[in-house]
């Protein structure tokens, strides 16, 4: 644990540690979520935590990272085809940070999760088509580029951080917390009290935190 800063695997990682150990054997990356709490000191250490893992963070709140998740990135190793474009940069293998925050009630969840989804919109009015896809996937980058055409023009880092300011969820004073970008709605919302204590458990050849 770096600085104290908690995390847990989640999602299919959460399910492979507990189920294989690892990785589910059809699976192919790695998800953490952290409290919102946690996650403002990783940003706030970002520099000194690149220093001191080989690791990058990419985040909105950083401009380095055009979707409403962060990322951690080894750049020393290479992604020769990206799926969708999320970043600037050329980027090396990554894990996805889902941020949980405070939650004051259904009605907003689902008010703000509507919301927080616009943010995907600087990324997709950039989609380009690429040689490695489909016809049928580039005809859906294509699509999707032009229902954004709105933003083409918008500057990405302004137009996330005026979305993120928006809101104000405060971690400590919401009864429940969640993920505003699960795909899985409703299930993702949970009692504060589960993220009060983190274990350790194998995962691979390491230990990592549930």
């Amino acid at each position: 644990i770096y600085k104290g800063i908690n995390y847990s695997i989640g999602y299919g990682s959460l399910i492979g540690a507990i189920r294989h150990q690892g990785f589910i054997p059809w699976d192919d990356d790695v998800d953490i979520i952290m409290t919102r709490p946690n996650y403002q000191r990783l940003v706030e250490l970002h520099k000194e935590f690149s220093i001191e893992t080989g690791l990058s963070l990419y985040a909105p709140e950083l401009g380095n990272c055009y979707v409403r998740i962060s990322r951690i990135t080894d750049n020393s190793k290479t992604v020769v085809n990206k799926y969708y474009q999320w970043t600037d940069e050329q980027t090396g293998l990554w894990i996805d940070v889902f941020v949980i925050d405070g939650v004051k009630s259904l009605e907003s969840f689902h008010e703000y999760q509507s919301l927080f989804h616009k943010c995907y919109m600087t990324c997709y009015s950039r989609l380009a088509l690429s040689s490695n896809e489909s016809l049928l996937d580039n005809c859906k980058r294509l699509v999707n580029s032009l229902r954004c055409c709105r933003w083409w023009f918008v500057n990405r880092e302004k137009a996330i951080n005026r979305s993120m300011s928006t809101f104000d969820l405060s971690y400590d004073s919401c009864p429940f917390v969640g993920c505003y970008d699960s795909p899985y709605g409703d299930k993702d919302i949970y009692d504060k009290e589960v993220f009060s204590t983190y274990l350790r458990m194998p995962f691979e050849n390491i230990t990592v935190s549930v």
